[in-house]
């Protein structure tokens, strides 16, 4: 399957995108609005995520643009937005969109609705939330010296950094811990990370 990420913010087109692509989708992306209609056409995603503000026309009249193309029947759409009020929610299903979703985002909730739209089951998914809640009944050791980077690495913002640590320190010793780890650090939850950690026994 794929889908098409418009957001006019290159982090936002990031998160999303790692995201999707390790769950297996196709991914194609655009910058605008006006972009996005280009891309649409030219692709023709079976899904499209798109913010609801953007520089140019936002999502809502890239949507309403792009009903009027022959094209765009059986797509798919989602909105993404800051917004934390119900009639925004409703006035996006209300223009059209097929979902919506609040940022920033929990990825579960975020591909359980587009698995609803699509119809798609993800194993590899499942897989990990099954293995998070294993571990809440084991207690896997960790060295004292790597937690303190990690806690100094969360400080600083400095994801990037924390990524490269799991993989050349905890990896060796800990797949699994390793796994759920990035699996975090690249959905940004931070308050996931830092809860792992805390179950684990510091040695």
């Amino acid at each position: 399957k794929k889908i098409e990420i418009v957001d006019d913010i290159k982090e936002n087109r990031e998160i999303l995108k790692i995201l999707l692509q390790e769950t297996g989708y196709e991914i194609c992306e655009a910058k605008s609005g006006e972009e996005g209609l280009v891309v649409m056409e030219k692709e023709r995603p079976d899904l499209v995520i798109m913010d609801k503000i953007m520089s140019g026309i936002d999502g809502i009249e890239t949507l309403r643009r792009a009903k009027k193309e022959s094209w765009f029947n059986g797509i798919k759409t989602i909105m993404l937005s800051a917004s934390v009020f119900e009639e925004d929610r409703e006035k996006a299903l209300k223009c059209g969109f097929d979902g919506f979703i609040k940022k920033p985002f929990e990825d579960n909730e975020l591909l359980k609705i587009i698995g609803n739209l699509l119809e798609v089951k993800y194993d590899f998914y499942d897989e990990i939330i099954k293995k998070e809640d294993d571990y809440s009944d084991k207690k896997m050791e960790i060295e004292k010296e790597i937690v303190e980077v990690i806690q100094k690495k969360i400080e600083e913002g400095n994801l990037n950094k924390l990524k490269e640590i799991v993989k050349n320190e905890i990896a060796k010793n800990n797949k699994e811990l390793a796994e759920l780890l990035i699996h975090h650090i690249e959905n940004y939850d931070v308050e996931k990370i830092e809860l792992l950690i805390k179950k684990c026994k510091v040695i």
